[in-house]
């Protein structure tokens, strides 16, 4: 590898990490934790190449008890950031409800809700990042208990974005099937593997706001006039496999799924397995 292929290998892999920061930051998976599933994922490539864990512990610089534990079953009891656990935790205790006085001498307020789950933080940096993050609003209302000394306190209000469940691990599956789908075509033309796959990318750098919805309607109706005849053709094919697979007549008897003449119908199953093929359709709007 040239040290011009390592560069550009490097900046792939850290806009990519970059792109899943994202995602991560959005469902509360914590860096530690990203760290932790990239090294599993590198170590269960190496055990599916056939390496031992002896070969592993050299090639990958961890200890042995190390890949031990991120090789072994089952996850640990919770990867959900600090943040994200303070604010489930909020939500869900009845003593705190979800506007709060930032500061008082009654309980309860957010020092006493930060003494509670809150850890090692502090209430105002707390407070600051639950606000940077969209989870909680903070504003002043009136206070007018103490007659007089009426004066303006600060509430802290958790947001309806806290409160509502992300709609969605289907949404998160169906980007890691892409994600999965895109990547796998990219790696296969980078090795040279024959033959290349289709990859494509069609942009233009010289776009205005304004000209922007029209142009994702017209490309809207294009990919879908072009899906469907995809989806034509891979119906066509799907059909003639089907057409051309028999049961073996012995496994359906057993099943009571046909009579029994159908004995007669046998024919020789291909034992060519199948793959899952495809063509990924998505339209980008980048910064320029």
């Amino acid at each position: 590898m040239t040290q011009s292929n390592k560069q550009a290998a490097e900046q792939l892999l850290e806009s990519a990490f970059a792109d899943l920061l994202a995602i991560a930051q959005r469902e509360g998976v914590t860096v530690k934790r990203m760290r932790e599933l990239l090294s599993r994922a590198q170590l269960n490539a190496m055990r599916q190449q056939g390496m031992t864990q002896q070969e592993m512990m050299a090639a990958s610089g961890y200890s042995l008890k190390t890949i031990r534990r991120l090789l072994r079953d089952g996850e640990p009891e919770d990867n959900t950031d600090l943040v994200h656990r303070f604010v489930g935790d909020w939500s869900s205790d009845p003593q705190f409800p979800n506007a709060l006085p930032l500061q008082g001498h009654h309980f309860p307020c957010f020092v006493d809700l930060c003494a509670r789950y809150g850890g090692d933080f502090t209430p105002p940096s707390l407070a600051q990042i639950l606000v940077s993050r969209g989870f909680a609003t903070v504003a002043s209302q009136s206070n007018s208990e103490l007659g007089e000394n009426e004066h303006q306190l600060q509430y802290i209000q958790l947001c309806t974005k806290a409160l509502t469940p992300v709609p969605g691990h289907e949404m998160l599956d169906f980007a890691r099937q892409s994600i999965h789908s895109l990547l796998d075509t990219l790696n296969h033309n980078l090795a040279g593997h024959q033959p290349p796959r289709l990859e494509r990318r069609l942009w233009s750098h010289r776009m205005q706001a304004a000209q922007l919805p029209e142009l994702r309607e017209r490309v809207r109706n294009h990919a879908n006039r072009f899906r469907e005849q995809v989806l034509k053709e891979l119906d066509e094919l799907e059909s003639t496999v089907v057409d051309q697979t028999v049961i073996d007549p012995l496994d359906s008897r057993k099943n009571n799924s046909v009579p029994a003449n159908t004995e007669e119908k046998s024919t020789t199953r291909s034992k060519e397995p199948c793959r899952a093929v495809g063509l990924g359709l998505y339209w980008f709007e980048l910064n320029s």
